[in-house]
């Protein structure tokens, strides 16, 4: 029989204590938690739950024991819209809605969400208001972020109505409210502290669960496995491409090293250049949407793992010192070619990044690059236009077509051609 790891506390607490835990820092969300979803409707209609004695699932708390990339936090995994929930209607204000539009990829159409969550607040609590609830109500009121839950906020959300405002205030939520009504947890500590055992459960956790009907992007479920990697969550997300974006969101650079690295894969195991290798062969039978996102998902996890894949070869053999690679290649987004990094397509910013991507991080190589890739580029984005009738440019054989082709024009600005 295996050891027993984790031990599970359960109990409830008043809501009252629930705020006290956030704004203290006592609870806080883990970097790979998405951002606030919900809509003043449903955030209202969580508090008449309460109020009628409804049942509300309880909120999931993970003990971390922290390591060398992480202090100790206890972390929300499951909980964080309604918790998010009962502090806004408290301190009577919503997020605005900021519009933040997060880009279509191959799996997922554009949607737009909040950009906020509640650690926004907390940092607000922590530097300005003297641990005073009330000075905090009046700054967020103050703050053009937020919106006071009156009427007017049905401008700026058109699924919430006047029922739902007069609801709100018929309710009445003061700290008598938050003392008489409660919310279960469940709250899991390791019996023996192992950082490795904790983000592989806490991660596999958030993954795994979705008590809320807004079901998590694929992307979003994928940051619990980047978590789990510990120091190569900034392979994963480097924090210098935050700002390289497709619309409004920034690029998926997991994407990118996945295709890269099986098309690097083949080239080695044909003993071939890679402009050389059948490009049908990459992500071959991982065309369909959720088969992609699996090849995405296999791709993390071997990294992670550091496993000799068939697929993606061995992560330590292409990038044994990935810290050095990823600071050469943040070097090149001070050259003018990349003065414009607001990309409008996935096609543009792919004829952009995968050939630099390929050069840099897995040849190791240097590039003299001057504004005539511009022009390359822009012939190579027409002539995909052309080819595919301007239809089905996100489909993975123009993905494909556009990664060879990157690699091809960007070779012939490399310092040393050798086209290997």
């Amino acid at each position: 029989m295996q050891d027993k790891k984790f031990i599970t506390f359960y109990g409830e607490y008043s809501l009252q204590h629930w705020i006290e835990l956030i704004l203290s820092n006592e609870i806080t969300l883990p970097n790979f938690q998405r951002y606030f979803v919900w809509d003043p409707k449903r955030t209202i209609q969580l508090m008449d739950s309460f109020d009628k004695g409804l049942f509300v699932p309880p909120i999931l708390i993970a003990n971390f024991s922290g390591d060398t990339n992480e202090t100790s936090a206890n972390y929300v995994l499951d909980g964080q819209q309604r918790l998010s929930a009962i502090l806004l209607t408290f301190l009577g204000v919503f997020p605005e809605r900021f519009k933040k539009e997060v880009a279509g990829d191959e799996t997922n159409p554009s949607r737009k969400i909040i950009d906020w969550d509640f650690k926004s607040i907390q940092k607000t609590f922590k530097d300005c208001c003297n641990n005073d609830i009330k000075i905090l109500a009046s700054e967020l009121k103050n703050n053009n972020l937020y919106s006071p839950i009156d009427n007017n906020l049905m401008r700026t959300y058109n699924d919430t109505n006047q029922e739902d405002i007069d609801l709100y205030l018929k309710l009445n939520i003061n700290e008598e409210f938050l003392k008489t009504r409660y919310l279960g947890y469940s709250f899991i500590k390791a019996i023996r502290p192992n950082p490795k055992d904790e983000r592989g459960l806490f991660g596999a956790i958030f993954k795994n669960i979705n008590t809320s009907s807004i079901k998590l992007r694929p992307n979003e479920s994928r940051s619990a496995l980047y978590w789990i990697s510990g120091e190569k969550q900034e392979f994963f997300k480097p924090k210098f491409l935050e700002n390289i974006k497709i619309k409004t969101d920034s690029i998926d650079f997991v994407r990118y090293m996945a295709l890269l690295s099986n098309a690097h894969n083949l080239a080695n195991e044909f003993n071939c250049k890679i402009l050389e290798i059948n490009e049908n062969a990459i992500a071959i039978g991982y065309a369909r949407p959720r088969k992609f996102e699996e090849y995405i998902t296999k791709y993390v996890e071997i990294v992670t793992n550091d496993e000799d894949h068939s697929i993606f070869g061995k992560f330590s053999h292409i990038f044994p010192e990935f810290k050095k690679d990823l600071n050469n290649l943040k070097e090149y987004f001070n050259n003018p070619v990349y003065s414009n990094t607001n990309y409008t397509n996935f096609m543009t910013a792919d004829f952009y990044l995968f050939g630099l991507f390929y050069w840099v991080l897995f040849k190791k190589k240097k590039l003299v690059l001057d504004e005539t890739i511009k022009t390359k580029i822009l012939e190579a984005e027409n002539h995909q236009k052309e080819e595919y009738n301007n239809k089905n440019l996100n489909r993975l054989g123009a993905i494909r077509k556009r990664l060879i082709t990157s690699i091809s024009i960007y070779s012939e600005y490399l310092e040393q051609k050798d086209g290997n």
